[in-house]
């Protein structure tokens, strides 16, 4: 794949991630979750989601858990929409 379809493919995936975020997740373990970087491999079969939280060192184990729960829901959403 080109480099530039696989940096357009990230930055879709970072808009929509961000949409969600912002609209429709409601776990309340998720608020105030920024979506930094995506990064996705050549083939555009796997991303690597960077994410940063409001709050101190200690709410990282809880956004991680409400990350985990979240997958499912996430990864159907942005296959939907790409």
């Amino acid at each position: 794949m080109s480099k530039v379809r696989q940096e357009r493919t990230a930055e879709q995936i970072q808009v929509i991630l961000s949409e969600l975020f912002l609209k429709e997740v409601s776990d309340p373990r998720l608020a105030g979750v920024t979506i930094t970087e995506v990064l996705i491999d050549r083939e555009l079969q796997h991303a690597n989601v960077y994410v940063s939280a409001l709050g101190d060192d200690n709410r990282e184990a809880e956004v991680m858990a409400g990350l985990a729960s979240a997958s499912g829901f996430l990864r159907s959403q942005v296959a939907q929409r790409l």
